[in-house]
């Protein structure tokens, strides 16, 4: 799930008529405090996106759907996030939570919410979920504080990945068949090296790299299609490190390349149809949302019209639906948005950050319509988590 990119469609989407679409603006009310900002994590079929809120001193685990951001309750926490949602809106995530009678410090555990069940999940000492399949089966990874394990919960028991020796693991995504990728990171010339895996079927498969100490995969989808992203030299984004996203299918790692004029991409989730998201950026900077179909690479904001107010810099997740979320920037401010694409006659941006006007009606999208609804969120702040989140993130914890 889900610490990010875009992609989405059917390409005919990117026809001439998008040159002449109309854009209609309806502000929505966002019911949180004006300093609080939501970051998505993970986007289901049915349209709900879970993540996190930022600008309280315990950040909360929130939901959204339907134009609602909801504030998910997990009783005395010292923080917390939403890492994943599955069609029956069962969500998984990490709480941070002093133990009882303790005065240790605040430890991270796994948790899965239920309707209104909050289950912490069985760990080596602390943990963290960042996904949940349509079976119920959850994907994460525990440590008991010597080594980090991928691993599973099914049916609330914990099942460990991978337990090589002196090699930490983590698992951030899996598909409805219970595969599941991440990472592992083994020490070689006492360098942690880190790379992108597919744990399946009680085996480990390396997915390779393209040559860098650092590597990962983000996604799955039900065909054991793959993607993330590589390290070309360096670690991507520190120090002028380079990453390029990949997809991996069939044995076969694949390099799905930049936008023009960029050096740097990343893939973060791939749906069914192979729709791949992400972002594609020139050296960490300027970064603009992407998504990938038949070895093209695109940017979400071509499909936007001219002076929209709107540059989608990131695309976290896609659905079934070929809905996105993920981040960007909104008259300056930075947001969350919720992309809808369906087809190439009308494109509709609905940001969400003021009070609405109860006289104005949300226009219908005309038959055969593009939908694109984009969620401002006030999202000011990224933080670094173990789970899908930064996208250069480095998988070391």
């Amino acid at each position: 799930m889900k610490p990010e990119f875009a992609r989405a469609i059917v390409f005919s989407l990117l026809s001439s008529s998008l040159a002449s679409a109309q854009a209609v603006v309806q502000q929505i009310g966002f019911p949180l405090s004006s300093k609080t900002t939501f970051l998505p994590k993970e986007l289901s079929n049915n349209g709900t996106v879970v993540g996190y809120g930022d600008g309280f001193q315990d950040w909360p685990a929130l939901s959204w759907q339907n134009g609602k951001v909801q504030t998910i309750p997990l009783g005395t926490i010292s923080g917390a996030s939403a890492e994943g949602v599955n069609d029956r809106g069962l969500i998984v995530g990490e709480l941070s939570k002093t133990p009882p009678n303790s005065d240790s410090a605040s430890i991270a555990q796994a948790f899965l919410y239920v309707g209104t069940t909050l289950t912490i999940l069985p760990s080596l000492g602390f943990a963290g979920a960042y996904a949940i399949n349509n079976n119920g089966v959850i994907a994460g990874d525990t440590s008991n504080y010597d080594q980090g394990f991928a691993c599973l919960w099914i049916d609330g028991q914990l099942k460990i990945l991978d337990s090589t020796p002196n090699r930490d693991s983590g698992a951030l995504d899996l598909n409805n068949s219970d595969a599941a990728v991440g990472y592992v990171i083994d020490m070689v010339n006492n360098t942690p090296l880190t790379l992108p895996a597919l744990f399946q079927g009680g085996k480990t498969t390396i997915l390779g790299s393209f040559g860098g100490v650092w590597s990962r995969a983000d996604g799955i989808n039900d065909s054991n299609t793959v993607v993330g992203v590589s390290g070309t030299a360096g670690i991507p984004g520190v120090s002028g490190g380079v990453g390029l996203a990949f997809e991996w299918k069939s044995g076969k790692l694949r390099d799905l390349g930049v936008l023009p004029g960029d050096t740097d991409s990343f893939a973060m989730a791939i749906n069914n149809a192979g729709n791949i998201v992400g972002g594609s950026t020139a050296d960490g900077l300027d970064e603009h949302a992407v998504l990938w179909e038949d070895d093209r690479i695109f940017d979400l904001n071509t499909l936007l019209p001219a002076n929209s107010g709107w540059l989608l810099s990131e695309a976290d997740d896609i659905n079934d639906k070929n809905q996105i979320v993920g981040q960007g920037t909104f008259d300056g401010q930075q947001t969350t948005f919720l992309m809808n694409l369906t087809s190439p006659d009308q494109l509709i941006a609905i940001p969400i950050d003021q009070p609405a006007d109860p006289q104005t009606a949300v226009p219908e999208p005309a038959s055969g319509a593009i939908f694109v609804g984009l969620i401002p969120l006030l999202l000011l702040v990224r933080r670094s988590t173990r789970a899908k989140e930064a996208h250069w993130k480095f998988a070391t914890s």
